[in-house]
């Protein structure tokens, strides 16, 4: 199943969603209660155990480590939309309630936060020093996606300081202080805002321009 989530066409992401959506409300338990968690009671298809864990078994590269692996722009633009449709489904799989809901914060925090320097522009010399990379032609369009399926989340989240309730080291280290929490949804506007005006690239210019509006649909 998760295998078909990102070799599908995204027309049938939605489908695909629905289907393990309706899985987790199977009443029962999983092989007929071999199955157990973690405190030795039968596990039940609430959630679905496990396919989080598979997922991110799956998709653990950051743009980074996979720009280095590229061995041509053509190949490194087949990677780039790839990875841009595994975080089109993740958010949705996120909004559907079957990954945790930390996982939309984290993703914008780290894509909209990090100041970017000299040393995103270059091809890392191994994974540890790409992990932390800034890649906008990766970054921005996924972080489009994750506001167009949890935008309206995302601002009551902020609204709530939901944020205050997550366990610090749930926090990516590029988060920027706020002395308000809806300053973070502004801040992340005006990013969007300014990558589509400075931004060249008209992938990257033209999802910033897409989310920022959702973005101020949602505020109002």
């Amino acid at each position: 199943m998760t295998t078909a989530l990102v070799e599908w066409p995204s027309s049938r992401t939605q489908d695909l969603v629905s289907l393990l959506v309706a899985i987790t409300k199977v009443p029962g338990h999983i092989h007929r209660g071999e199955a157990l968690d973690d405190e030795g009671k039968p596990r039940s298809w609430r959630r679905l155990p496990w396919i989080e864990m598979v997922w991110y078994d799956a998709h653990w590269m950051q743009p980074g480590m996979i720009t280095r692996r590229a061995s041509d722009d053509a190949d490194r633009t087949r990677r780039r939309d790839i990875y841009v449709k595994i975080q089109n489904v993740e958010s949705q799989l996120v909004a559907a309630g079957l990954f945790q809901w930390k996982h939309a914060f984290q993703y914008l925090i780290r894509a909209l936060e990090k100041e970017p320097g000299p040393s995103d522009e270059v091809e890392a010399g191994n994974d540890g020093e790409a992990d932390g990379q800034l890649k906008l032609d990766f970054h921005i369009p996924a972080a489009a996606c994750w506001i167009q399926h949890n935008g309206k989340r995302l601002y009551d989240g902020l609204v709530n300081d939901e944020l205050r309730g997550l366990n610090k080291r749930d926090i990516p280290s590029v988060a920027r202080h706020f002395d308000h929490p809806l300053d973070r949804w502004e801040f992340w506007r005006n990013r969007f805002m300014k990558i589509r005006k400075n931004e060249s690239d008209s992938f990257v210019k033209e999802a910033a321009a897409t989310a920022a509006d959702v973005m101020r649909n949602i505020q109002g």
